[in-house]
């Protein structure tokens, strides 16, 4: 299965590409839920992107936001001036924030996010005079961001070996997981358990040395539109607050509406001590990030040094805030997080007829984020092995039927285990989730063909 209209591979343009084995088709339009590439084919973006265009693609709204402030004032640095874009879309991010979460800071993506927030809490702590609290604790698995820092904190086995020698030596927790708990263990038990581990490692590793603690309130990529029960987020609050450790929550994938609620962690009656945004912060437009934190944190670095010793060049960045003020302004005028309540129950009730499918181990979701889990063998919930690279199969296969996912492993042991993400912008309708579903199903029903039949032909060229 080969895609038509590809253009050259490497090494024949001057395009260092993210996969440097394949050829890529040329995209040349988006419109709602769709793209289009160069030879008319469309494409049904099943998971916006890698979970990030939540307003739907070709909003012109959005192009003439961005032009605007282009035109006025395209760039200027955060140290000497501050803009009217900025303050606003400050200001209405901060009202759908608990009232202690109101200083925001902008960035360029999610991983920014996170390294501006590892950096936050070591500011914070110093200027509290405890020295010795540097080091952030992660979850095992989870993802986090691709810079150094940010995959220190992530718990990715794939992701992070490759640099191993260069990540911090930052501890790591296991996450609770609905889908793979002990044998005999409920989900709140099994969660609960998780949270005690947290406890345990700050314990034995000594808080004294440990400034945050970095976790998802609904696990995005990495375990798959995962939702712990409510009294895994209330004692891990409880143990971060006894320990003197901050509560980083990234809501990096699931913010801004992903999940029916404006932040996933509005969900649990928790308020963390900073939120991390990106993705949908702009809904892919343009690159963006946020990281708010709570004004006690900055009130500390205030008092005590003045100012944050960080930054970037592109922080503050007056046509990234303008973007991202647009986003926030049509999500609350179509009131697009409703609709991520509505849609996503369809959603979540359609994903279910994949059942029928002896390799669909599991479906679950919350809002407009789910996730379809494949497995070799149903009842033990055994995985493929990661050098079958089944995820990248399905979604190429989906890819050559004109329908986009974004495919996620390691949710079984860190290494083994395929997830298929499945997260349309917010603007999908029910019909389009019925093809949706229908295509994955087709896709399905041809990988389960071909492992009966015992053929390998590996992943379609994408």
């Amino acid at each position: 299965m080969v895609l038509a209209n590809l253009m050259p591979r490497f090494p024949d343009t001057a395009v260092f590409y993210r996969h440097l084995d394949r050829s890529y088709p040329e995209v040349v339009r988006g419109e709602g839920v769709y793209l289009w590439d160069a030879s008319g084919k469309r494409y049904i973006d099943a998971s916006g992107g890698a979970v990030v265009v939540n307003l739907g693609h070709g909003r012109r709204e959005m192009a003439d936001a961005i032009a605007a402030q282009a035109a006025a004032v395209g760039y200027a640095h955060g140290s000497f001036f501050t803009h009217r874009a900025m303050e606003e879309l400050c200001a209405e991010l901060a009202r759908h924030l608990p009232s202690e979460l109101d200083k925001i800071y902008l960035v360029q993506g999610g991983a920014e996010g996170i390294e501006t927030a590892v950096k936050l809490a070591r500011q914070y702590w110093l200027a509290r005079g405890r020295e010795s609290k540097y080091r952030v604790v992660g979850r095992w698995p989870s993802y986090h961001g691709n810079t150094l820092g940010a995959l220190s904190v992530s718990g990715r086995a794939a992701a992070r070996a490759p640099y191993r020698p260069l990540l911090l030596d930052f501890p790591h927790v296991p996450a609770p997981s609905s889908y793979r708990r002990p044998p005999g263990a409920t989900h709140i038990e099994h969660a609960l358990g998780c949270a005690e581990e947290l406890e345990r490692l700050l314990r034995w590793e000594g808080a004294g040395s440990i400034a945050a603690f970095v976790t998802e309130a609904i696990s995005g990529s990495s375990l798959g539109a995962d939702m712990p029960p409510p009294e895994y987020l209330a004692r891990v609050r409880e143990i971060c607050d006894r320990h003197e450790v901050l509560l980083v929550i990234d809501e990096v994938m699931t913010g801004i509406g992903r999940t029916g609620r404006m932040f996933a962690f509005q969900h649990f009656d928790v308020v963390p001590d900073m939120v991390v945004m990106g993705k949908g912060l702009s809904s892919g437009y343009v690159p963006a990030g946020a990281v708010a934190a709570k004004r006690e944190i900055a009130a500390a670095i205030h008092e005590r040094f003045g100012s944050f010793a960080h930054g970037y060049t592109f922080s503050h960045h007056p046509v990234v805030a303008a973007a991202c003020r647009a986003a926030l302004r049509i999500v609350e005028r179509e009131g697009l997080v409703e609709r991520s309540v509505a849609l996503g129950r369809y959603l979540l009730e359609r994903l279910e007829t994949l059942r029928r499918f002896e390799i669909v181990g599991d479906v679950r979701g919350v809002g407009l984020l789910a996730a379809v889990e494949l497995v070799a063998d149903r009842e033990s919930k055994r995985p493929f092995p990661r050098a079958r690279r089944l995820a990248e199969e399905v979604t190429a296969r989906a890819m050559a039927k004109g329908l986009l996912l974004w495919p996620s492993t390691g949710c079984a042991d860190g290494i083994d285990g395929d997830l298929l993400n499945i997260a349309p912008p917010f603007v999908v309708s029910e019909a389009e989730i019925d093809e949706i579903v229908e295509l994955l199903g087709r896709t399905l029903q041809e990988l389960g063909e071909s492992l009966a039949s015992g053929s390998d032909a590996g992943p379609a060229t994408a």
